[in-house]
């Protein structure tokens, strides 16, 4: 139901009435997915054209899965635009600066190097540290911080400080103490006009996914 167009389909399907016939289970899983996947990669190619001409920015993004699989996911970024490249499973993989900057290089041929104006990632260690790497190997190259990453790295010493932690950890509790009762929680909707205290946030994000968590929103 977070879709789109979810809910314009179910009023499409009312208007018709009844006696609509749905698609079989092998006209979505194959006719009308091919059809899709037809129609993307001729949408992604009208935006790899543009690549010569804006430069692309290569995000980095590392998440974990909900069964705790290390993810690390490729997206390339031109004229507002951003595509999705490659996914790498870094399961039982070190993630030293040795290894991030082997991906790191291997995206940057398949993408074009004169296509490739920066590239993005978090701010830790190793990722830093395979960012200076490229930058050295190819000249023309930036490496960037993923601004929101050091902002929520701010805040996270921020909440550790003596006249802030307190405060933060009684919020915590009555967070907890509102979310474990549903009634509760209606209950709070009323004064809060249907807002929530906590909503999914994410740790660590270069414009896409990543590690969810639940952050505290001001009332």
């Amino acid at each position: 139901d977070s879709g789109p167009y979810y809910q314009t389909m179910i009023d499409t399907i009312a208007d018709v009435g009844t006696g609509v016939k749905g698609p079989s289970g092998y006209q979505i899983g194959n006719v009308y997915l091919d059809e899709e996947v037809a129609e993307l990669e001729l949408y992604i190619g009208t935006l790899k054209v543009k690549w010569p001409e804006y430069g692309c920015t290569i995000m980095c993004d590392s998440w974990s899965s909900k069964t705790n699989k290390p993810i690390i996911n490729f997206m390339v970024y031109c004229d507002r635009n951003m595509t999705y490249h490659t996914s790498v499973d870094t399961t039982n993989q070190s993630k030293t600066s040795t290894y991030i900057f082997s991906l790191m290089d291997k995206i940057v041929d398949e993408i074009g190097e004169a296509n490739v104006v920066q590239i993005v990632t978090d701010n830790e260690p190793s990722y830093k540290a395979a960012g200076q790497q490229l930058m050295e190997k190819r000249k023309h190259l930036f490496w960037s911080p993923c601004a929101a990453h050091c902002i929520d790295l701010m805040l996270e010493d921020i909440g550790k400080m003596k006249s802030v932690k307190p405060t933060l950890e009684k919020a915590k509790k009555i967070t907890s103490f509102i979310y474990n009762s549903q009634k509760l929680v209606n209950l709070m909707r009323t004064y809060t006009y249907g807002r929530d205290l906590l909503r999914p946030g994410h740790k660590v994000c270069h414009g896409i996914h990543c590690r969810r968590e639940h952050h505290a929103l001001p009332i």
